[in-house]
């Protein structure tokens, strides 16, 4: 069941001899048989005695050791990675500092006139429809007093005060979106009373999946001795 030993001393041979790519790809190929080992072993989903606690503790420590040995022999190349991920991480960012600063400006212009252009179309369309309604109630207002002028039976006039409003609304132009860019439309909303917020949840006004509990701190506080009926605590002993 003994694994780490097994590559390790090609392996350390390997990281002064070889470039990044062939170093994990023959690294890889050298931990292959061990994995493979490990893989193969068939571990128990439940212990009964101190004898087959011993043997599983010797397989624990057997895998520790290997992520162990497996994480230090790829230490070298990751902080090689990480100085140059940093190095081209900064010259990129100085290379497009200004068209970046720039493309976040106008994007800002634009989608400020953008939202501006629909806002104003909505106020047009709101108002032509009042407009409409209006218009309606006028002509409905005329044909009733046609009506009673006439000396019209109370059947019709009930029928006309009875009809739907004939609402005839003067189309209002759409806002095309740009020449060349793409705008979308985006929906955001911050909680600016959280009692009522939760209240409204309780009453089930708003979904409770808008909740998202942090696990984290849940369980500092737990371990800081909070406790309450709405939080089940179990305690458990957990091999490290």
């Amino acid at each position: 069941m003994k694994t780490v030993a097994v590559a390790e001393d090609q392996a350390l041979n390997l990281i002064d001899n070889e470039t990044a790519g062939e170093l994990i790809v023959k690294m890889e190929k050298l931990f292959r048989q061990d994995i493979k080992t490990m893989a193969s072993d068939a571990l128990p989903e439940k212990i009964e005695n101190t004898e087959e606690q011993k043997i599983l503790e010797e397989i624990l420590q057997d895998r520790k050791d290997f992520i162990s040995r497996v994480q230090e022999l790829y230490l070298p190349l990751k902080e090689d990675a990480n100085r140059a991920h940093k190095t081209i991480t900064k010259s990129e960012g100085k290379m497009i500092e200004v068209a970046d600063a720039q493309r976040e400006h106008i994007v800002a212009v634009l989608s400020d006139f953008q939202t501006r252009k629909v806002r104003e179309a909505e106020k047009e369309r709101a108002m032509a429809h009042a407009l409409a309604v209006a218009e309606a109630e006028r002509k409905k207002a005329e044909e009733l007093a046609r009506l009673k002028t006439l000396a019209a039976s109370a059947e019709k006039i009930e029928a006309v005060i009875s009809a739907p409003l004939e609402v005839v609304v003067q189309k209002v132009p759409s806002v095309t979106e740009g020449l060349g860019a793409r705008y979308t439309k985006t929906v955001t909303g911050t909680v600016n009373d959280l009692k009522s917020f939760l209240q409204a949840i309780i009453e089930g006004k708003i979904p409770e999946q808008v909740i998202e509990i942090r696990t984290a701190k849940l369980n500092a506080l737990i371990k800081a001795g909070v406790r309450h009926s709405s939080i089940t605590v179990v305690e458990e002993l957990r091999a490290s």
